[in-house]
């Protein structure tokens, strides 16, 4: 309460920066911790809605103002278990990284999941609203280092997507991103069942 407002918001960057190389590093870590080759040995089932929340509430404890709708679409098979095959401490990173995303590039502080599962994959979407990426951006969206004309003035490696990617990769999982109105961001995330 003696620093001066400025000397505050000094501090609170550096905290904001802190966090941001923390989390970057920790995931990193575990993610090298796996070998592609060997990983599918210690998959187990896990629930996807499970790891969602995991993920949110943990984003929810740094970024508060964050507000997810969750939904199980009506178009799911009967007896729809919402499980895949796979690492829930990676899953979870999937997911940590893409909440944050949301939470940094929304403009209404709103992020909407929608999982509907098929007989052959389990669908999940997650909406934003906020500015889109160019469509020349999108080509290179998830590279390393690769930030879009959107983040400028937002912390932030340019890794998160890049790490996303790779361990739906590992789960043979995929991710795209689309836009259809200038105000919508939508990643897909399809994983086999």
């Amino acid at each position: 309460k003696e620093h001066s407002p400025q000397t505050l918001a000094v501090l609170s960057n550096i905290s904001d920066e802190i966090y941001q190389l923390s989390d970057l590093t920790n995931s990193l870590l575990v993610l090298n911790k796996f070998d592609k080759e060997n990983i599918q040995s210690i998959y187990e089932d896990v629930r996807i809605d499970e790891v969602i929340f995991e993920a949110y509430e943990k984003v929810e404890k740094n970024f508060p103002h964050l507000k997810m709708d969750f939904e199980i679409s009506e178009n799911n098979v009967e007896n729809a278990q919402l499980t895949v095959s796979g690492v829930n401490t990676l899953l979870e990173i999937v997911f940590l990284n893409l909440f944050k995303n949301a939470a940094l590039y929304t403009d209404n502080d709103f992020v909407k999941v929608t999982i509907e599962e098929s007989l052959s994959a389990l669908k999940i979407e997650i909406l934003t609203f906020g500015k889109t990426i160019t469509s020349t951006e999108q080509h290179r969206l998830f590279e390393s280092f690769m930030r879009g004309s959107n983040a400028q003035n937002i912390p932030g490696s340019g890794l998160g997507l890049r790490i996303v990617k790779r361990i739906l990769e590992y789960h043979q999982a995929s991710i795209t991103y689309r836009s259809d109105n200038p105000n919508r961001n939508i990643f897909q995330l399809i994983f086999p069942v």
